[in-house]
């Protein structure tokens, strides 16, 4: 009979936890001792890290992001901004301490904000301007910090004269703008019209057939004198001003964002001549101020009495005109007297013929037959508080902003400015998305009050002391040691 298997010992919770040493947590495993040991060796690495940076005299480790483009030359020197100025002079800082407006000015001549009436309090430098964003413009302010104010103006300047609810620049979140109703409230004082010089042809002094063009009447301000215009005054002399020079093509938009205004001598001569009576073939030259109209009596009279000397026939003629009450005036009997009568006459057709063709006149005290000429209003930027550059917009036509009336009624204001409905077919949104233009507040507006005349700023830093080194040139200049 086969041999019986031992039995299985018989397997008890208490011979199971045998098995186990109780005490294992108070000794550590080999995965425990290696995540330890892992775990210190970085805090070393990272202490000798820090103590290299602090020896090297870099803070950078600390920056909460790269600069701005602008900034980026002295980025790895924190002092240079995170600084306190005491009278002028730079503190000792560092990246602890916080970016002060003090240490902005030292570098940037920032005037404060429009000073019209009470301000309130203006906020600090790098609220509006952030940096540590990345090479961004820091002049590209968000929108959220014009509005602050802006939102609700009243609120926090009762005494503003400038629109005061403004959310934006989409729909109706931004008023129409002021110059575009003063022109409608108050046209210039010049009676012109595109309608009657556009899209049709007319007839020069010369008797030629022409179409006009916007460019025969508007150029840049830097082509003003680049050739004669088409239709200037034919015995004026050439003015056209010397070609640039190369410093010019560093900036190709310098003096081409805004458009010469029209003049007399220059647009309108070709076309329109200052006649002022039937026996004289000479124009008069187009007065430029009140002051040449006060002189038109005397160049008036000159003119006829060189022309009665010339021709002592013209007595012997009966003078007749489509004025009735001037056909009885009796015949001058001499020169003088006929000279007068032609003044008097040529005074009267200029006011309410010639000159009143195109401007609005005023009667004037103690100047019989001369009126008062308004001034045109016409300037090179209408719209005084925003930015605007032609030359920027090079990419549409004229007439897509500047719409002239196609009507035959002479009798309605020409607008012409662009309102705020051109400006948004295009300008609606971030160019962060795809058919959408920049429309933020800082496009068309400046925070601080620039002044043209300001003086010039005193720089306070020298290269060494932005950058922390020693300029290349000066190393190269350098002679070696012992050398003569």
């Amino acid at each position: 009979m086969a041999e019986q298997p031992p039995l299985r010992r018989a397997r008890t919770a208490k011979w199971l936890s045998g098995r186990y040493d109780l005490n294992y947590f108070k000794g550590g495993t080999g995965f425990s001792r290696w995540r330890l040991g892992f775990c210190l060796i970085l805090a070393v690495v990272a202490l000798v890290w820090l103590g290299g940076e602090l020896a090297a005299k870099r803070q950078t480790i600390y920056s909460a992001g790269s600069v701005s483009a602008a900034h980026s030359f002295f980025g790895s020197r924190c002092e240079v901004c995170h600084t306190t100025m005491i009278k002028g002079v730079r503190q000792v800082g560092g990246f602890s301490q916080t970016a002060s407006d003090e240490a902005c000015l030292s570098c940037h001549q920032a005037p404060d904000h429009h000073s019209q009436g009470t301000q309130p309090q203006s906020p600090s430098c790098s609220s509006c301007h952030v940096e540590h964003q990345g090479p961004v413009r820091l002049a590209h302010v968000q929108d959220a910090q014009c509005l602050s104010c802006h939102s609700d103006l009243k609120e926090q300047k009762r005494d503003t004269l400038i629109a005061a609810h403004v959310r934006g620049f989409e729909g109706s979140q931004h008023p129409e703008f002021a110059p575009v109703l003063k022109r409608l409230d108050t046209p210039p004082a010049i009676i012109f019209h595109h309608v009657a010089h556009m899209g049709k042809s007319l007839k020069t002094l010369n008797q030629d057939l022409v179409a006009l063009q916007c460019a025969d009447c508007h150029r840049p301000l830097a082509a003003a004198g680049h050739s004669d215009w088409k239709y200037r005054q034919i015995d004026l002399p050439s003015e056209t001003t010397p070609a640039p020079d190369a410093s010019h093509r560093v900036r190709p938009d310098s003096r081409r964002e805004l458009m010469t205004m029209p003049s007399y001598t220059q647009q309108c001569a070709g076309c329109h001549d200052l006649k002022f009576d039937s026996l004289v073939a000479d124009s008069l030259k187009h007065p430029e101020s009140q002051k040449d109209v006060l002189a038109l009596p005397g160049i008036l009279q000159q003119k006829f009495q060189d022309y009665i000397r010339r021709h002592p026939e013209a007595l012997r003629e009966t003078p007749q005109t489509r004025i009735p009450e001037q056909n009885s005036t009796p015949a001058p009997r001499d020169p003088d007297t006929w000279v007068q009568l032609r003044v008097a006459r040529a005074e009267h057709f200029l006011g309410q013929n010639t000159c009143k063709y195109c401007h609005q006149l005023e009667p004037m005290s103690g100047a019989a037959g001369l009126p008062r000429v308004k001034e045109s209003g016409f300037k090179p930027r209408q719209m005084v508080n925003a930015v605007f550059s032609h030359e920027a917009h090079i990419s549409v036509t004229c007439e897509s902003c500047h719409v002239f009336s196609h009507s035959d009624n002479l009798q309605v204001t020409e607008k012409l400015l662009p309102g705020i409905a051109t400006c948004q077919a295009c300008h609606n949104g971030t160019p962060a998305q795809e058919g959408k233009a920049e429309n933020g507040c800082f496009l068309c507006h400046q925070y601080h009050k620039w002044d043209p005349q300001r003086e010039m700023f005193p720089s306070k830093y020298t290269i060494e002391q932005l950058t922390g080194t020693s300029r290349a040139a000066d190393k190269q200049t350098e002679k070696p040691a012992g050398e003569k």
